[in-house]
């Protein structure tokens, strides 16, 4: 017998959410039932770090998921959204991009802008 198993994440990413993710997944794809993974995900960003962790977690997991939008996806959030294989939005879900700068010493900062309507 296998089971479609679901998952809420509405959290900020930090170390201890981001924990708590891997965690959680680990235990549901590891499950005897297990057929398909939906995340039902809304975020308002957070550490770029573990968000980009997070994004390199999900896709080196064997199975495919599935990431729906519940409400906002917003900054490093959205790198974790990308990772999955299946990507799905409710209707009223908005997704927010803005100017990100790194300083990469010497004064030096590059600045990036995203122009595009989603």
């Amino acid at each position: 017998m296998s089971r479609e198993y679901r998952f809420t994440f509405t959290e900020n990413i930090n170390l201890a959410t981001a924990l708590a993710f891997e965690k959680k997944v680990c235990g549901i794809i590891g499950e005897k039932d297990f057929s398909k993974l939906t995340i039902l995900f809304s975020s308002d960003g957070g550490s770029t770090d573990l968000a980009l962790s997070l994004n390199n977690f999900i896709k080196q997991l064997p199975q495919a998921i599935h990431m729906h939008a519940i409400g906002h996806v917003v900054s490093s959030a959205i790198p974790v959204f990308l990772a999955a294989n299946k990507r799905t939005a409710e209707p009223n879900s908005r997704f927010f991009f803005h100017t990100c700068g790194w300083n990469f010493g010497g004064g030096y900062q590059f600045l990036h802008t995203i122009n595009e309507s989603v």
